[in-house]
């Protein structure tokens, strides 16, 4: 029996220890929280603007994939990139763009949140309305 009560210590130790203690999730994330690929004088047209946010999962990471288009097709190249860490303490996630992006149709972006921390972030993907839309 007290080797059980020594276990369930040990165990609430180690918990109390790391909730709340930011980790680094990834090394090949880098050090931004954000992407800004925009150059402002080519975003006129809006294609999305968003706001995500996940709960925090105890003793893990949250990753989420948002996709642009979700459906159907984009018939504008994107111009211009936000992802924005909205999370203001030193504990937000990281974006990284997966495929697609700058200069294509399409873009996938991967959110990874730190451990025991939520996800937290505003996307905007913009297009240059003066560029002729692809038609099929």
């Amino acid at each position: 029996m007290s080797n059980f009560k020594f276990v369930v210590v040990c165990i609430a130790v180690l918990v109390a220890s790391c909730v709340g203690s930011p980790v680094d999730v990834d090394t090949r994330l880098g050090d931004s929280h954000d992407i800004n690929q925009c150059d402002p004088t080519t975003a006129k047209l809006n294609l999305l603007q968003t706001n995500i946010y996940e709960e925090a999962k105890l003793l893990q990471t949250v990753t989420r994939i948002v996709t642009y288009p979700e459906s159907g097709l984009n018939t504008h190249p994107i111009t211009c990139l936000k992802v924005t860490n909205t999370d203001t303490s030193d504990h937000g996630g990281y974006a990284e763009i997966v495929s697609g992006g700058i200069g294509a149709y399409d873009v996938q972006i991967r959110l990874t949140s730190q451990w025991n921390q939520p996800l937290k972030f505003r996307i905007e993907i913009w297009a240059n309305e003066d560029e002729d839309p692809v038609t099929e």
